[in-house]
């Protein structure tokens, strides 16, 4: 079949006319669907923190920074990393993590070299939102915000502000000028099965995810 009788079929299945103008869209944007709220309007931050749970990760509200710092520390420790990468510049000025982390072997992205991040072994993060009906970090890239730092170690702490979180996907995605060049969807920690479906973790990504939220449950 050639291109003239190809499209003369899909619009004979649409019911248009060769050179009808497009009709008009009826929505721009994500639908209602991929934005509403999963739970009427509910607490996000517990919908958010079980439904990465259930997805192989750990998460956790804390009140404030100091209990917040107690839970990175406590990571920490537990892993005891010969090297932890981390956003650069001001991304992460928020969680005022220079006591948390003195005396700790830290490089920062867009601030060391590239070159290393190859052998780190914890990454620390913020996020560009989070979304709460799948338990997903939507990461973006930029100059200080490097995809190896949630993509290389096989630990990967990412800090959320409660306010970053929102509903569902359509609502957390970036609109207009403002979609960056790179987005990255997290949803827990790596895993994969081969043909024998013999189920593997950290083999594309890290093998533990921990977020730790900036912000108080409901309840």
């Amino acid at each position: 079949m050639d291109e003239a009788s190809f499209l003369a079929r899909i619009r004979t299945r649409l019911g248009r006319m060769a050179g009808e103008p497009p009709s008009e869209r009826e929505h721009i944007g994500a639908k209602g669907l991929l934005t509403a709220s999963p739970m009427g309007g509910g607490d996000l931050v517990a919908l958010f923190v079980e439904r990465l749970t259930r997805v192989g990760g750990t998460a956790e509200a804390y009140p404030g920074l100091a209990s917040l710092h107690r839970a990175l520390e406590t990571i920490l420790d537990r892993v005891a990393p010969q090297k932890i990468g981390m956003w650069g510049g001001d991304t992460l000025q928020d969680f005022a993590l220079a006591e948390v982390l003195r005396g700790r072997p830290v490089v920062r992205w867009g601030e060391d070299p590239r070159e290393a991040f190859h052998d780190i072994e914890v990454g620390i993060t913020g996020c560009l939102m989070a979304v709460a009906d799948t338990g997903t970090l939507v990461l973006a890239s930029g100059p200080y915000e490097g995809r190896e730092v949630h993509l290389l170690p096989r630990v990967h702490v990412a800090l959320v502000r409660q306010a970053e979180i929102r509903a569902r996907l359509g609502a957390a995605l970036p609109r207009g000028s403002d979609v960056p060049s790179a987005l990255h969807f997290v949803s827990g920690p790596s895993g994969t099965a081969d043909i024998a479906e013999e189920y593997a973790n950290g083999v594309h990504g890290p093998g533990e995810v921990d977020v730790l939220v900036l912000g108080r449950k409901v309840g």
